[in-house]
């Protein structure tokens, strides 16, 4: 019978429930009407949602996120921080090394620079030096030059009368060798002539035999202590007398030169300009009179 029941429940069509799209019938509708149903108590998370909606969610979760960029922020910090402290106790113990080793360097450098800025200006010195010295050196020179010119021109402008002191000098040296040339001619022939006459004497006076006359031939006979004046010697005194005159009457005055006279003066020009380069280019004619000195 229990089973019979249960089969008739289940066969038997099932009444759609209130609240489902279907109004409740029968009794049902009417224990409804006369006894309301209390709703259905919400659960807390829709509570939650109904109330305030997802903002609190959203704060949690933002707070979670908040929190760990927080952590983030203060590992950063912190490694941050361990390195800087690490880097100042580093600096605090190597800083006066560094410090130390910077000011050496900085040092260095400015003593190479100040020391090179010192050669540089040593050679700059020097340069300037050897340029006030070349042009002193250029001034010496060009005064050298100038007085060289001054030399070469009073040089130049006394060879004339240099050559003309040597043929002046020719000329006299010829008048003394033709005087000597005649003094010896006169010797020669006065010992000639005093040998003839001593002989003629005594040859005249011993064929005489006269004691009288004999007196007189010591006086005639050269080398005795007895010899008179020799006219000879008188006639060859005054000869040289007439000669010294003769080249006094010339000294001073104009004398017109030979063929032989202008060819020594020629010869002396030549000998000059081969001597001394400077005055090869030197034209000096062949004068036809000398002035002697």
């Amino acid at each position: 019978m229990m089973r019979s029941a249960v089969y008739r429940a289940m066969a038997r069509p099932r009444l759609p429930v209130a609240g489902a799209g279907f109004a409740p019938t029968g009794y049902r509708a009417m224990a409804a009407v006369a006894n309301p149903a209390a709703p259905e108590p919400p659960s807390g998370f829709k509570a939650v949602v109904n109330k305030y909606g997802w903002l609190p969610f959203a704060a949690a979760a933002g707070s979670v996120a908040l929190s760990k960029e927080i952590l983030i922020l203060n590992e950063e910090f912190l490694l941050v921080f361990t390195f800087s402290a690490t880097v100042y106790a580093l600096y605090k113990q190597l800083g006066g090394s560094v410090a130390k080793f910077f000011e050496e360097r900085a040092d260095r450098i400015r003593q190479e620079l100040h020391t090179s800025l010192d050669t540089k200006a040593k050679l700059i010195d020097e340069e300037i030096q050897k340029a006030e010295a070349m042009l002193t050196v250029s001034d010496d020179i060009d005064a050298i030059y100038k007085q060289q010119a001054y030399l070469t021109e009073r040089y130049l402008a006394a060879v004339p009368n240099k050559i003309r002191g040597q043929m002046a000098n020719e000329i006299l040296s010829r008048f003394n060798i033709l005087a000597e040339t005649e003094r010896k001619f006169v010797s020669v022939a006065q010992d000639e002539l005093a040998k003839a006459a001593s002989e003629y004497v005594t040859k005249h006076f011993k064929a005489k035999g006269d004691a009288g006359v004999k007196g007189v031939i010591p006086l005639l006979t050269p080398g005795t202590a007895a010899q008179a004046k020799d006219p000879v010697e008188e006639q060859f005194i005054e000869y040289l007398k007439i000669v010294k005159k003769k080249v006094a009457d010339i000294q001073g005055k104009e004398v017109t030169l030979d063929a032989k006279l202008k060819a020594k003066w020629r010869d002396a020009l030549e000998e000059l300009k081969r001597r001394d380069p400077s005055v090869a280019d030197v034209k000096i004619e062949t004068p036809e009179k000398l002035k002697l000195f």
